[in-house]
């Protein structure tokens, strides 16, 4: 079962409800940053900061994480159409501005082809790359899914969303790239995030907090089986009588 997952498209989680359910479900939270020692900056939100200090870690793609995230955006674009669930994901709470990353995260003949294929256009001042909405989405969830492996569980923001990465080209459940998980159904947001930050220090402190360890992953099994039961349904109506 996986424990812990790994946050995208961007370098820190900006959804308090994203926050919760991770703190319920997760025994680490990973999100994908250009360089070691880079620290995700909360400002005055403390308890996101106090949240992303009690599981949050930071990792830098390695280089044979970025070839397979090169190798699988060459197959999507060869292929000649982006995922339809992209557009799904696209509706992130995110700021408006262009979507930028760092040119780090990715190695350099990637660069060149996504800027061959429109999805990205020329350094910016700042050295970051600008790309459309979708190239952005794109290229994280491919890089995203080579950090993940088999081991991590994927997470974005508006849903909950279960990496089904199968060992080589097979795929457990369905051809999706992502299985979501509507954050409704794990209800997270109607729990008071000091609540679960006190769940988790508790469970870091206390002489009997394997307890509350063994209850978090006990849910987050059953979270995980649904996520594997819910890729084989056959239609919408099927998902709503599983949910």
């Amino acid at each position: 079962h996986m424990r812990s997952a790994i946050y995208y498209p961007r370098t820190q989680v900006h959804s308090k409800a994203i926050m919760k359910s991770s703190l319920l479900l997760w025994d680490r939270l990973h999100t994908i940053v250009p360089m070691e020692h880079y620290e995700p900056d909360y400002g005055d939100r403390v308890d996101m900061a106090e949240a992303w200090e009690l599981i949050g870690s930071p990792l830098v793609p390695k280089k044979d994480q970025k070839e397979r995230a090169h190798e699988a955006i060459e197959t999507t674009l060869r292929a000649g159409r982006l995922p339809p669930d992209l557009y799904h994901v696209g509706e992130l709470d995110q700021p408006d501005d262009v979507y930028e990353i760092w040119p780090q995260k990715f190695a350099m003949h990637t660069w060149e082809m996504l800027r061959d294929h429109k999805l990205a256009d020329a350094p910016l001042p700042n050295g970051d790359y600008p790309f459309t909405q979708e190239g952005g989405l794109l290229v994280m969830a491919k890089l995203a899914d080579a950090c993940a492996g088999t081991k991590f569980a994927r997470v974005t923001d508006r849903l909950m969303a279960y990496g089904m990465i199968g060992s080589g080209g097979r795929r457990r459940g369905n051809e999706t790239e992502v299985i979501p998980i509507t954050l409704d159904l794990i209800d997270a947001p109607a729990i008071p995030i000091e609540n679960l930050i006190e769940l988790r220090v508790r469970e870091e402190r206390e002489a009997r907090g394997r307890d509350f360890t063994r209850m978090r992953h006990n849910y987050a099994d059953m979270i995980q089986a649904h996520a594997l039961e819910l890729g084989t349904a056959l239609d919408e109506f099927e998902r709503e009588e599983l949910n």
